[in-house]
């Protein structure tokens, strides 16, 4: 997934682009999955990406510095998407589904009607909540890590990680 942003803030250390929230292709060709109708509810028409100088570094000419208002492409693999997406809601549906069966193989003896729904329901919540807080949030994945820039509109000549 290709994207293009501006500089807007530089400093020693890291620097922040200015990304349009415009969604993937098939989004803008009104054929996606409906996240890209939420993104133009919800949120603003851009947010910002911070990233370390270094991301930058590999991509300029030696005597090259980036600079404010300067437009940068960033790309994200389209095989860690897919990846991320599984790990926060395949994974997160997949834990649903199996503490809702399981809850219902173990309750349905006691429990009928609304409160085996019910208890099934929350049980299939809770393991969802508990997976999605635990593992499809990834805390320890770090923006420079998923993110390629390159120097210019169109993309550079170099890839830097």
């Amino acid at each position: 997934m290709k994207r293009r942003g501006q500089i807007i803030h530089l400093d020693q250390q890291q620097f922040t682009v200015r990304v349009g929230r415009s969604g993937c292709e098939r989004c803008e060709a009104g054929h996606g999955c409906g996240a890209g109708l939420f993104n133009r509810l919800l949120a603003p028409g851009y947010f910002d990406i911070t990233l370390p100088v270094t991301a930058l570094a590999a991509e300029l000419a030696d005597d090259e510095a980036p600079q404010v208002g300067q437009w940068l492409s960033l790309w994200i693999d389209e095989r860690l998407m897919l990846h991320l997406a599984f790990r926060v809601y395949g994974l997160t549906l997949c834990a649903f589904l199996l503490a809702s069966a399981a809850c219902y193989g173990v309750a349905h003896v006691w429990l009928q009607g609304f409160w085996l729904d019910l208890s099934v329901l929350f049980a299939g919540l809770l393991a969802a909540g508990y997976l999605w807080q635990r593992y499809a949030a990834m805390p320890h994945l770090k923006t420079e890590d998923l993110v390629s820039v390159y120097a210019g509109a169109c993309g550079g000549s170099g890839r830097a990680t």
